[in-house]
This record gives structure tokens, C-alpha cells and sequence, in this order.
């Protein structure tokens, strides 16, 4: 038995080897991009809880300005009442690269770290080169991010600018201070690095060394701050909850506070990698899934196919299990090639296919193959590839019918009869093996998600260009420093009035960032006060504060107080507190804010505090230019009236990390696209060949071959005309309301982008390619003779 079965399947891959070459091709695509996505997606969960672990990172930040400046007997007291694992003072620097604007601890982080415990905190993962040498005043490190900014490697030696405690008090007391006025330093390059803080800073970080404070510290102004590593995570989420240590010591308690250390800042970190790991997952099954059944659909019309032999077989004694075991036989070498080939595809592409989030995080394994996914992703494809197999050949049997033609479906003779003849062969069964309207259903099918691929990615490319989508949306920002206790901030109150008539502007709003407490969590705030137009402010549902009682939150903060709209929740400033009522959920441009946690209100409802003039904070004027005024020179005019302008936004880590995925729904809606030209290729193989006999009866006739193709010709446009009406506008619908899932899920703003000629092309290959595909296969019939076609079965 196990001889026969041996030649017949060789005798079937002679004959079937176009369609046993394609099913093995489905298969190994198949396997690679789905493998690919999901060893990147497994590598990706938990790599910021790995990189925290090997930086051994610090939780909150502990201040206090009446009792702490860095003060290690006060950190001291108070470690062992909070479960404290490991404390460092991390000193910051005022320096910067000669020539840039960055401002040091806002956008870059120049810092000493001096560990109070024997554990180390808060200590750098080289990448390239060393850390520097804590006795050489001269050494640094680099962030990824910041040495990629600079183009710097390993061994340059980098000018920087320093600046003094005089030059820093001036530039907060809204004061030109001039150049820089520390000491110029040239400092070498010893190592590239990554640390959790690379994705808390917008630009990146500095690793100084001790000696280098030891040096510097009476020139150059710095500050310190007191880095607490936790062996609780729920003591730490409690303290943060908070804004106190809670350590039970009532004279601690009082005099200190506490906030995220930028080491341990996981909300969004964690956020932007849940989205590409979801991402990853996603793409990965729906991959499999969709190329398994493709792989399915292909060997089922091969097992259609045999029903001749396996009938002439079962008249022999052969049973179902007797086919299953012929069929194994012949699709076995498939199934093992496509899976072999599939799996050393993935192993040379899962390294080189990168995302820069996934390999900064981790930067030690990010590159290198995950066999334990590869191993369970490549099983679980081959698995339900064989049960597929099994399924098919077991449940295949005769599907012939015979031909009938009743009278209404006899075309009109004043009708064009190639026409007809093609769209009713496209639409209903005349072969007995399958009706071709299934087949242009999956073709519409396919189409409506590489459409929806399409829409998704075009959303995704314009999104970290829509700043008003992550809390920008003014075309710039006027900044007017730190307010100086109780005195007012005359240069603010004066732009406000002066360009509230200003005939460049459609609208101008001020804005004065104060740090409140709201349900005991300490947030920061706006105080909105609208001059011109509409409140420049991005909300992602419910509305903006108009009442003195009204408030929006970002989402970061609902779901930490646990909020919703509608709710009313207490808030606390200088000893005040004030009910307000939740309107809205809104984003924030990143600086003072993360972008999705904080909160706005009215000047009016703010003024509700008696203290809000005197509380900390910088005030700053949004404002947007209207149509057709030059934004260019309109910013260089008001720079030249001697105002602070900033016309760039940093990007919020969310929309860096979603825009990292951007390649995913285009490559989807490739795949896809790839899935329908081979189906729809097999189908019209399996039409043609299904009428062979009734296209030669034809010719018998009298009709010209070319009229036999030209009712094929109508039959493969009809399948491209069907699935580009159906397909494209699910695929619009359907992108549309994925994308806004994901925009909604990362507390983003929602807005669509079709891209229009992608759609054209993708129509215009609809309608083309069907036609090329039936040309060829049109050419190949010609040679088969009208009596053998005749004898078709």
C-alpha cells in the first residue's frame, strides 16, 4: 500500500506541480511574516520592566525644600520606613552642546548619579564602548538618542556650554542673560548608552562622572535631587497617589514630596510598547490565519481535482482513510517545504527587521532570534496546516452536477453575447466544482482589508504631523518664564492685551501652568484665559471648560484618580480646595505636561483660588494665524518684537512608538493584496478549466476563439469590478473604525486619512490584473485541441 501511495503521488506532482509550487509558496510567506511579528511582539512585552531591572532604576523622586537639598541623613531616615532598596542623589548640570538651544533637566538630562546604598541605582546599560571613568572630569556618556542627535560616537570629543547660578537666576526672572557664561568644556566620548530616562526626556541623556561635579560644582549651577528605588511597587504607587512618602514619620510626611522618577516612568513607556506588541500580535495571527486558509483553499480545489482518481481508487477498495493517507502523501512535501522555508526566512529576516523602541529597550536581545515563539508560532502553523490537510482530503468528494440552462437564462440575441456570457460566469455555477460568485466574494474579501490596511497606515503616517491630535495645535507658543511670587508677570499681562488685536491671529489664548493637587494626587494644571477665538486646546471627548466649575483631565489622570466625565473631583492650591465638574478628557503638549495627564480650566474658574498668582509655575501664550497670513515671517516678526517664541512641540513617546509600527498595516494590506492575485488567479485556472468543455462546444459552433476569450476577458473584469465596489469601501469603513480604536485606546485625538492614490492604484490593479492573468491563461488554452477539450471532463 505504502508503494502505490509513493507512485501515485509522484505521478500527481508531475501533473500538479504549478498548483503544489504555489500552495508551498502561500505557506512559506506565510510563516515568515507571521513569525517574524510574533518573536518581535513576544521580545517586546516586558522590555521596559527588563531594562529597569538591568539599570536597576529608581521608582520616585523625594523633595522637599525646606528639609532636603540631597540631604543623605534625611533620605537615610527615611529609607528604611518606606522599604527603600536603594537611594541615589542625582546631581543636574546646566551645560548643553555649543551651538544647540536644548534646556538642561526640560530636554536633555546632565547628571552625576552618587549611589547612597551599596546596591547600584539608576546606573546606565552601555551599548557601545564604557561607562566613563568617575576620577576623569573630561568623560561622558551618551544616550542612544542624545549621540544620535549629535552624531557623535565612541572617542569624539564634544564642545559643551555651561552656565552659572547668576546666568540661570537672571533667565527665570524673565531676564536676558546673554551668552553662555560658564566654562567652555570639551568632554570625550567613552560609551553609548540606554537607560529607562532615554524615553522620559525628549532629546536624551548626559552620564557625568564625580570628578567632574568635584570640579565644576562652585561654576556651574546645579541642583539635586533625591532618587528612591522601592522594593514594593504598591508602597510606591500609594506615595505617588499621594504626593508624601506616607512613611508614618508625621515631620517627613509634612516636609517632603514625592513624584515619578523619570527612571520608572512606565505609563507611557509601557503604553507605547503594549501598542507595538499588540500591533506585532495582530498582524502575526491575522497573517496566519489568512494565509493557512488561503493555503486550505488552494489544496481543497487540488483534492476537487483528484476526485476522478480517488473514485477509480475507492472501486478498488480504497476507504476515506486509505485517501486522507493518499492525500497526505501528496501534500506532505508542501506542508514540510513551506514550514522549512517559512521558518529560515524568519530566522534571517526577525534580526534585521527592526523597530527603534524595541531595540533601545533592549538592547542586549532585540536583535537576536526568540526560538521559544519561533518554535510554538512555527508548530502552530504547521499543526493547523496538517489539520487542514487531514479535513480537506478526508470531507473531499465528487462535486459534479450536470449542466442546465433554463430558458430565462438564455441572453437576448440583441445583447452583446460575450458580455453576458462572461458577468453570468462570473456570478453564478456552470462548472459543477464551485461557483465563481464565491470567488469574487473572496476577492472583494481580500480587498476590503488590504484597503483597510491602507487607511490605517495613511492615518498612522499623518499622525506625528497632526499635533493637534496629541495636545498641540497652535502654530506657536510664546513662552514668559517662572512667575515671581505674588509680583505679576507684567510682560505676559502686556502681550495678551497687545495681541488680542493683533489682525494676524484667529486665536490667542494664555496659559498658566500651576501645580495643584486633585483628589491628594499632585497634577499640573492650566489656567486657560481665551482672548481671541476658540481655547486652543486638544480635546479627545466631551468638550472644553467654559463654567467657572468645569474642568478637563488628561486620560492618564482619570484613570489614576478613577474618573469619568461627568464626575466632580476636589482640588487643593495653597491651602484652598474647590469642587469642579468633568467636561471633558484632554490632551497636552509635552513639556510641563505628559501628554495625556494633567488638567485645564478657565482663568476663572482658577481664580477661584486665592493663591493662583503666587503659585509656581511659567505662563505662555498659544496662538494659531489665520488663512493665508506667512507663518514663517509672522514668527520672525514676533521673535523681532522681542517675544520668546517656540513653533515645535516635542512628541509625545505614544505617537513615536505608534509611528514606529507604520510599516505593519501597509505590509498587511501587501499581503493581502498578494492573498487576492493568487486567488484570483487559481480561480480563473479553475474557471477556465471548469469550462473547458462548454467554451469548445462553442468553438464547435461556429464562435471564433477570440469571442471564447472575450467571455473569459468579462468574466475575470467582473471578479476585479466586484471586489474593488465591495471591497474598497469596507476597506475604508473598516480602517476607519480600527484606526479610531487605536487613536481612542492611546488617548489621541481621532483623524482619518485616505489616501487616495494608493486606492487608485489598488482599483486599477483590481481591474487590470484579472484581465493580464486571463490573457496568459487565454494563450495556453490555444493549444489545446477543440476534441480534447470536448472530451473534458
Amino acid at each position: 500500500m505504502m508503494g502505490g501511495t509513493r507512485v501515485w503521488a509522484r505521478a500527481q506532482w508531475r501533473h500538479w506541480w504549478t498548483s503544489l509550487v504555489l500552495a508551498t509558496f502561500v505557506l512559506a510567506l506565510t510563516c515568515t511574516l507571521a513569525l517574524v511579528a510574533i518573536t518581535r511582539a513576544h521580545r517586546t512585552t516586558g522590555a521596559f520592566d527588563r531594562l529597569r531591572a538591568k539599570t536597576f532604576a529608581t521608582d520616585v523622586v523625594v523633595d522637599g525644600s525646606d528639609q532636603l537639598d540631597a540631604d543623605q541623613a534625611t533620605i537615610g531616615r527615611l529609607l528604611p520606613l518606606i522599604g527603600g532598596s536603594g537611594a541615589t542623589i542625582e546631581t543636574l548640570f546646566f551645560i548643553r552642546p555649543s551651538g544647540s538651544k536644548l534646556v538642561p533637566s526640560f530636554q536633555i538630562n546632565p547628571a552625576v548619579n552618587t549611589p547612597l546604598l551599596d546596591d547600584p541605582t539608576n546606573r546606565p546599560v552601555v551599548v557601545t564602548g564604557r561607562l566613563p571613568n568617575p576620577d576623569a572630569s573630561n568623560e561622558i556618556a551618551l544616550g542612544q538618542q542624545m549621540a544620535a542627535e549629535l552624531g557623535a560616537h565612541v572617542g569624539d570629543t564634544i564642545a559643551f556650554d555651561s552656565f552659572s547660578p547668576e546666568y540661570v537666576k537672571k533667565l527665570f526672572s524673565n531676564v536676558d542673560p546673554g551668552p553662555a557664561d560658564g566654562p567652555d568644556l570639551r568632554l570625550v566620548v567613552t560609551g553609548i548608552s540606554v537607560s529607562p530616562l532615554d524615553f522620559s526626556v525628549p532629546r536624551g541623556t548626559i552620564s557625568l562622572t564625580p570628578s567632574f561635579a568635584d570640579e565644576y560644582a562652585d561654576r556651574i549651577e546645579h541642583f539635586q535631587l533625591a532618587q528612591v528605588a522601592l522594593s514594593d511597587p504598591r508602597v510606591a504607587a500609594e506615595m505617588l497617589r499621594s504626593g508624601h512618602p506616607s512613611s508614618g514619620d508625621a515631620q517627613l510626611d509634612a516636609g517632603l514630596s514625592v513624584r515619578p522618577s523619570a527612571w520608572s516612568d512606565l505609563a507611557q513607556v509601557s503604553d507605547g510598547l503594549g501598542v507595538l506588541s499588540t500591533a506585532l500580535w495582530l498582524f502575526g495571527i491575522v497573517v496566519a490565519i489568512a494565509g493557512v486558509l488561503a493555503f486550505g483553499l488552494l489544496i481543497a480545489r487540488l483534492a476537487r481535482s483528484l476526485t476522478p482518481d480517488f473514485d477509480s481508487l475507492a472501486a478498488m477498495g480504497l476507504g476515506r482513510s486509505g485517501r486522507t493517507q493518499y492525500g497526505l502523501a501528496l501534500v506532505t512535501p508542501v506542508l514540510l517545504g513551506g514550514v522549512a522555508i517559512g521558518a529560515i526566512g524568519a530566522i534571517a529576516m526577525a534580526p534585521n527587521v527592526g523597530f527603534e523602541l524595541i531595540d533601545q529597550v533592549d538592547p542586549s536581545g532585540g536583535r537576536n532570534v526568540d526560538w521559544l515563539p519561533l518554535t510554538f508560532g512555527l508548530a502552530t502553523i504547521a499543526i493547523a496546516a496538517m489539520v487542514v490537510v487531514i479535513t480537506v482530503f478526508a470531507t473531499s468528494r465528487r462535486r459534479s452536477a450536470p449542466i442546465r440552462v433554463s430558458s430565462h437564462q438564455r441572453p437576448a440575441l440583441n445583447r452583446p453575447l460575450t458580455l453576458v456570457f462572461g458577468v453570468r460566469n462570473a456570478l453564478t455555477s456552470g462548472d459543477g466544482r464551485g461557483r465563481s460568485f464565491t470567488m469574487a466574494i473572496a476577492a472583494a474579501f481580500l480587498m476590503a482589508v488590504a484597503v483597510a490596511g491602507l487607511v490605517c497606515g495613511a492615518s498612522l503616517t499623518q499622525l506625528p504631523h497632526q499635533s493637534v491630535l496629541w495636545g498641540g495645535g497652535s502654530d506657536g507658543t510664546l513662552d514668559f518664564g517662572e512667575r515671581n511670587g505674588d509680583e505679576p508677570n507684567r510682560p505676559y499681562e502686556n502681550a495678551l492685551a497687545a495681541l488680542a488685536s493683533d489682525a494676524r491671529l484667529e486665536s490667542m489664548s494664555g496659559h498658566k501652568v500651576f501645580y495643584p493637587q486633585i483628589a491628594g494626587s499632585d497634577t499640573t494644571a492650566w489656567a486657560i484665559d481665551t482672548r481671541l477665538g476658540e481655547p486652543i486646546l486638544t480635546v479627545i471627548s466631551g468638550r472644553v471648560p467654559r463654567g467657572a466649575d468645569e474642568i478637563v483631565l488628561g486620560r492618564a489622570t482619570m484613570r489614576r484618580l478613577g474618573v469619568q466625565i461627568g464626575d466632580e473631583v476636589p482640588i487643593s492650591l495653597g491651602g484652598s480646595t474647590e469642587s469642579f465638574r468633568i467636561v471633558g478628557q484632554a490632551a497636552f503638549p509635552v513639556g510641563d505636561f505628559k501628554f495625556d495627564d494633567g488638567a485645564a480650566l478657565t482663568i476663572e474658574a482658577a481664580r477661584r483660588f486665592p493663591t493662583l498668582e503666587e503659585a509656581t509655575g511659567v505662563d505662555q501664550i498659544l496662538l494659531t494665524f489665520t488663512d493665508g497670513v506667512d507663518k514663517v515671517q509672522a514668527t520672525k516678526d514676533l521673535t523681532a518684537q522681542g517675544y520668546d517664541v517656540f513653533t515645535a512641540l516635542p512628541t509625545p513617546p505614544v505617537v513615536t512608538h505608534l509611528a514606529q509600527v507604520q510599516r505593519l498595516p501597509t505590509t498587511l494590506a501587501m499581503f493581502f493584496g498578494l492573498l487576492g492575485i493568487v486567488a484570483v488567479s487559481y480561480g480563473l485556472i479553475v474557471s477556465r478549466t471548469g469550462r473547458r468543455r462548454q467554451l469548445a462546444i462553442l468553438t464547435a459552433l461556429g464562435v471564433q476563439p477570440r469571442s471564447g476569450d472575450a467571455i473569459m476577458g468579462w468574466h475575470a473584469v467582473t471578479l476585479g469590478v466586484i471586489a474593488s465596489v465591495i471591497g474598497v469601501p469596507l476597506g475604508i469603513i473598516g480602517g476607519r473604525a480600527v484606526w479610531s480604536a487605536i487613536a481612542e485606546q492611546a488617548g489621541l485625538g481621532v483623524a482619518y486619512s485616505t489616501p487616495v492614490g494608493a486606492l487608485s492604484v489598488a482599483v486599477a490593479l483590481a481591474l487590470l490584473l484579472p484581465f493580464v492573468i486571463e490573457i496568459i491563461l487565454s494563450r495556453s488554452a490555444r493549444r489545446q485541441s477543440v476534441a480534447s477539450s470536448l472530451r473534458a471532463d
